[in-house]
């Protein structure tokens, strides 16, 4: 609790705009929806969530305009999630079938790698967030600093374990070796299946586009509108 409050207040020298930390992710999230190269530079992007920040404090004062881009917002939000799209700019993007499988081809030397950091700590990494939840009971502010906790507290134990066994039955060279060597399979792992899941993102989106899907057609037209919106809300 006490490294929670810490991060709390840390947070809130530096996100003054916002009355809470729900609504700077809102003001991030639309920061990225509405920028230009889809929010990838984080600099550009916290820096326009700030601009977003103090024009909604301005809007304040008009509650009916203020509303109604709210309420914009918040149509946006529920399209991408009935959706199930998570980047709207996947579905601007132009397919590029050779570029897809070459990324996904870069992918296969790290295969054999990914593999022995799921075997070596893919089940305990996987079951810190349920247990984070079940600790932090009703205080949900608390969550991710257990997962924080936890995650190195189990990973830690895991592969000082193993490095253990390994020295016991193998020589306490190879135990050294594999508590060096195990986290960063387990890293390798984390990384390979984070990408994993872009590419597959990516030609979901893709597939939808050439399909002629309609629910992504409003997607893409309706964030085009947000973008308009929140400029001129912007004075951009």
């Amino acid at each position: 609790r006490d490294l929670t409050s810490e991060i709390d207040r840390a947070l809130g020298d530096v996100v003054l705009e916002a009355d809470s930390r729900q609504l700077w992710r809102g003001f991030l999230a639309v920061a990225a929806w509405t920028a230009p190269d889809g929010g990838r530079d984080l600099a550009a992007r916290e820096a326009r969530a700030r601009r977003l920040a103090r024009a909604f404090r301005e809007l304040s004062a008009n509650g009916p305009e203020r509303d109604a881009v709210v309420q914009d917002v918040r149509d946006f939000a529920r399209r991408l999630a009935a959706a199930g799209v998570s980047d709207p700019f996947l579905l601007e993007a132009e397919p590029a079938p050779a570029k897809f499988l070459r990324s996904l081809a870069s992918l296969l030397p790290l295969a054999p790698l990914a593999l022995g950091g799921v075997l070596t700590g893919w089940v305990p990494y996987r079951l810190v967030r349920p247990a984070a939840r079940r600790l932090a009971g009703d205080a949900t502010d608390l969550v991710s600093t257990y997962k924080v906790v936890l995650g190195f507290l189990v990973m830690l134990l895991t592969y000082a374990t193993e490095a253990l066994l390994l020295g016991i039955y193998l020589g306490w060279g190879a135990g050294i070796a594999a508590f060096v060597l195990l986290p960063a399979l387990g890293l390798v792992a984390v990384r390979f299946a984070e990408r994993l899941r872009l590419r597959g993102e990516a030609l979901s989106a893709w597939w939808r586009v050439a399909g002629g899907d309609r629910a992504a057609r409003e997607i893409v037209q309706r964030r085009r509108e947000l973008c308009e919106r929140v400029d001129a809300a912007l004075g951009g």
